[in-house]
């Protein structure tokens, strides 16, 4: 009996582990010192600053990106471009002449 509960036990909290902190990690929800957003998407980073990477729609030319109605600047259509670092807060990001709604990023963590 001994054995097994050596065995199984080590092997059932990996697994627990895995199962409930994947999805997290996979979905890109939870980072720490950057993040990557597609538009019309959302995210936590947890750490102040945040440098933010973005997916720009795809498209031809190039799109302007607003950080709460701030022109971050203009990145070509379908590349993944960095925006800068933000801190502190929620930033709501809108890709001027594209389909796609607001991109919301919420930064926590002390600066």
């Amino acid at each position: 009996m001994k054995s097994f509960t050596k065995r199984f036990l080590p092997t059932t909290s990996l697994l627990l582990v895995a199962l409930f902190t994947g999805p997290l990690i996979a979905a890109g929800t939870n980072n720490f010192g950057e993040i990557t957003l597609e538009a019309g998407s959302s995210g936590t980073c947890i750490s102040s600053p945040c440098k933010v990477y973005f997916v720009m729609p795809p498209g031809s030319g190039s799109y302007v990106v607003l950080a709460n109605n701030m022109k971050v600047g203009s990145f070509p259509a379908g590349e993944t471009v960095s925006l800068g670092g933000f801190w502190t807060g929620i930033t709501t990001f809108k890709v001027v002449g594209s389909d796609v709604g607001p991109t919301k990023l919420n930064v926590i963590g002390r600066e």
